[in-house]
């Protein structure tokens, strides 16, 4: 599947955690494990996240992590290379899984950060 839609709702810096922490330590990482703390720090926050998209929407590589997913036209999000790396219908299934946290309890509680609004030009 080389496209999904993020549940409604969710917002984009849930979405990108969600798909983040799925995914797996850059193999970087296994030769220089001190680098690690440092990258995924770019990421920390709900802020941090929602501060990367002000200046992209495409996600090659982030906090450490591969993503290569393009949040251009977001809720839709073109997930193909996602998948290749991850397994097929991945990036659908972290969704659906993220999805069933309480907003609430989400690393965007309530899901505050709104796509549009991070991204106007």
């Amino acid at each position: 599947m080389s496209m999904i839609t993020a549940p409604e709702g969710m917002s984009c810096v849930n979405t990108l955690h969600a798909l983040w922490k799925n995914s797996k330590p850059a193999i970087f990482f296994n030769e220089f494990p001190d680098s690690r703390a440092p990258q995924e720090a770019t990421i920390s926050t709900p802020e941090k996240v929602a501060k990367l998209f002000k200046s992209q929407t495409y996600f090659d590589y982030v906090g450490g992590r591969m993503l290569k997913i393009d949040f251009d036209e977001f809720p839709e999000l073109h997930v193909i290379s996602y998948d290749k790396a991850f397994g097929t219908d991945m990036a659908k299934k972290v969704l659906e899984q993220y999805n069933q946290v309480p907003s609430n309890e989400r690393f965007d509680k309530n899901d505050l950060y709104k796509f549009e609004e991070l991204c106007s030009k």
